[in-house]
């Protein structure tokens, strides 16, 4: 880089237009060296009032330049945006794995939720019995038959988040009393061997979870949860062997 190339001081004033025809002309390279100030210039083409083809060319050249710069910088907020949705799910991943014992891992996707999730309101279902040796019951496990269920069968069926405002019977069967403050949910179905159940994550907002939401990263949180909780709950009962009579 020369001297000439260099800005000028904040408490320099700018320069006349005088001394930029008389700088353009001193240093005809200039515009070469700079062909994006080109792009941002305008020199009409004064003939009669009409446009040159030359000047028309050029100024679909730059709505191009405009279009491609607004795509580019779209782009580059998806990739910051996913970014940081893997850096959520991997901070709450974390979160779980470090937990020990049925109860601290609710309490721990509970605060996850809320915390890397954004969720403002939380709730689980599991169409299973957990195996505790106390036999202790937990609200969130209402076993394979649970009236609950039939809210969800279509949600189960499809294996896929989705996101948008919940039916009444989805809110209440999830977010039980504070279900009339969701104004947005993301419901993630889970699943795991021979147990199914639905995670969601609610919100008094109803931009924040959007019908039409991206759903990949629900999609990989539904995957982690069902991992984790899976040890907690029982495999298939073996069935009985046939008593053979000799």
């Amino acid at each position: 880089m020369n001297d000439r190339d260099l800005p000028l001081p904040l408490d320099d004033p700018l320069p006349t237009e005088p001394q930029v025809v008389s700088f353009l002309r001193e240093h005809p390279e200039f515009l070469t060296r700079h062909p994006a100030l080109l792009a941002e210039m305008r020199v009409p083409h004064l003939a009669g009032g009409t446009v040159s083809l030359i000047e028309r060319q050029v100024e679909v050249l730059r709505e191009q330049q405009r279009f491609l710069d607004q795509g580019y910088r779209e782009l580059l907020q998806i990739a910051r945006d996913n970014e940081d949705l893997k850096s959520r799910l991997h901070r709450l991943t974390l979160r779980l794995l470090r937990v020990r014992g049925l109860k601290s891992f609710l309490t721990a996707l509970r605060e996850g939720l809320a915390d890397e999730g954004r969720a403002e309101i939380s709730g689980l279902l599991v169409f299973a019995r957990p195996t505790l040796g106390s036999g202790e019951a937990i609200r969130s496990f209402v076993g394979e038959e649970g009236p609950e269920r039939a809210a969800f069968v279509e949600l189960l069926s499809a294996g896929q988040p989705v996101c948008g405002t919940p039916e009444a019977a989805q809110g209440v069967a999830l977010f039980g009393a504070e279900a009339r403050e969701v104004r947005s949910a993301a419901l993630v179905p889970l699943g795991c061997r021979h147990w199914t159940g639905v995670l969601g994550a609610g919100s008094r907002d109803p931009d924040r979870y959007p019908a039409g939401l991206g759903v990949e990263f629900l999609a990989q949180l539904g995957e982690v949860t069902s991992a984790l909780l899976d040890p907690y709950l029982p495999g298939p009962r073996p069935r009985p062997r046939k008593r053979v009579v000799p």
